[in-house]
């Protein structure tokens, strides 16, 4: 039994508007509803109150504060109740959540901003994220949090004076679901370690730090691999489990950074649904998956229109590097229900970037998951003209995905676990740098035959002298 006393402690100060969310994020970290929450024009919390949970081990208060832009009181008032909390115990992390409702942010919302923000002063903005809320309405609307974000120059101000420090927090779904207050938790302690910016670290805090985040690593570990004995730690798991790295191919469009942010569990992949290309760099993310190292990146599109041909394969190239010792996976993304002979192709222009070795490494995954269920697609697949010889070249490796379920992490295990027995087939051998400069050398010599060949019909023509095919 944990005792209590010496486990890490965090502290984690809600402030905002009137109507944020703020009571019902609170009740989304803790997993009750300790707060009072309604939606509303008049202010439900008008005290500062508090609760507490207890992650596995790592214990964390909570408290909830009356919102600012209250116009039954003073913004004064309202900063003399929350004084405490800018000095609570030296010796435990304190860490303050501004939370913006993603509403209109219209200037109400900024001045209330602005308010907490100078209430905090630069100091304790070292220690704060932004939680936005309704992350359910964005989703359900088809737009990123980064789509939002374009539309206010001052919001994305505010981003920037934070290090990009914010969070989507989806206050209607289960409170039992406890994955975006770990992950929240889990990016909190990493940050503070790398960049030791929590409040007050003296020597006793970033024993915390480092001590929370092995809690929720173990954690996280137990909640994704049920397997595991109660005497295996997180470390012994690792020595077990190689990491694995994922690329992401397809057209523009079709949802690979999307599938990228699904993979990894949070936006970090730069997505949104448009016939220009979004991705014209190639990017790597790492995260720990159902206990697996992870490292996906994302590449430019296919018939990018912002990419000429050498420089989509340069950029391949680049991506091949950015993974460092090779390629576990890759995922061909294709959007379904729209699999003509432009997406057959695709296969075509992989195998002549990559070269045949690449065959063995592909997963088409099929995006819009949401569209269609295990028995339309299969119907969809045996009814394509194209589709049944992609699938047959890539050994009948496919998988279906919805981006729009992020919560949903059964996918992503099952294609970890597709991942795996294609990497076991292979013997556990990666797609390399090598592989690919094999197969440009091999075109590029194919290239110098057919271009010596054309030489020597014209030097026919022209003199009537033929050349010695033994020539170089």
């Amino acid at each position: 039994m944990t005792n209590e006393s010496s486990s890490p402690h965090y502290h984690l100060v809600l402030l905002g508007k009137v109507g944020a969310g703020k009571s019902a994020t609170g009740n989304s970290i803790l997993g009750q509803t300790n707060f009072k929450s309604k939606k509303c024009l008049k202010a439900v919390t008008q005290d500062v109150q508090s609760g507490r949970v207890t992650f596995n081990g790592l214990n964390v208060s909570v408290y909830d504060t009356p919102g600012f832009l209250n116009p039954a009181v003073q913004s004064e008032d309202i900063e003399r109740k929350c004084q405490t909390l800018l000095h609570l115990d030296d010796s435990e992390p304190t860490v303050f959540l501004l939370v913006i409702s993603t509403d209109r942010y219209t200037e109400q919302e900024k001045k209330a901003t602005d308010l907490v923000v100078k209430f905090l002063g630069d100091k304790h903005l070292q220690n704060t994220w932004i939680i936005f809320t309704k992350g359910d309405e964005l989703q359900s609307n088809e737009v990123t949090i980064e789509q939002y974000m374009e539309d206010s120059e001052d919001l994305q101000g505010l981003v920037q004076k934070l290090n990009n420090r914010y969070q989507v927090f989806n206050n209607k779904h289960d409170l039992n679901n406890r994955t975006q207050a770990e992950e929240l938790l889990r990016k909190i302690i990493n940050m503070s370690i790398s960049q030791n910016q929590l409040s007050h670290t003296a020597h006793h805090g970033e024993k915390d730090q480092i001590q929370g985040a092995k809690v929720l690593q173990n954690q996280d570990q137990r909640h994704c691999s049920p397997s595991t004995s109660p005497g295996t730690t997180s470390s012994d798991e690792n020595n077990n489990i190689a990491p694995r790295k994922i690329l992401l191919l397809g057209k523009t469009g079709v949802g690979k950074s999307a599938t990228g942010n699904t993979i990894l569990g949070s936006e970090v992949f730069r997505s949104e649904k448009d016939v220009n290309a979004v991705t014209t760099k190639s990017s790597v993310q790492h995260t720990n998956v159902d206990g697996k190292k992870l490292s996906v990146i994302d590449t430019p599109g296919f018939f990018d229109t912002k990419l000429d041909t050498k420089n989509l394969v340069i950029e391949f190239g680049r991506s091949l590097h950015l993974a460092g010792g090779g390629i576990h996976a890759f995922l061909l993304i294709f959007e379904y229900g729209r699999f003509t002979e432009q997406e057959a192709d695709m296969l075509r222009r992989v195998e002549t970037v990559f070269g045949e070795d690449v065959m063995k490494h592909i997963i088409i995954v099929f995006t819009h998951g949401d569209e269609c269920n295990r028995r339309k697609l299969e119907s969809g697949i045996k009814n394509n003209k194209f589709l049944p010889s992609v699938l047959n070249k890539c050994g009948n490796r496919y998988h279906v995905i919805n981006n729009r379920d992020r919560n949903n992490r059964e996918q992503v295990s099952q294609l970890l676990q597709m991942i795996d027995t294609m990497v076991d087939a292979n013997g556990g051998k990666c797609y390399t740098n090598e592989m690919m400069e094999k197969a440009n050398k091999w075109h590029f010599d194919q290239l110098l035959q057919i271009l010596w060949d054309i030489l020597n019909w014209a030097i026919e023509i022209l003199t009537g002298y033929k050349s010695n095919p033994n020539n170089p």
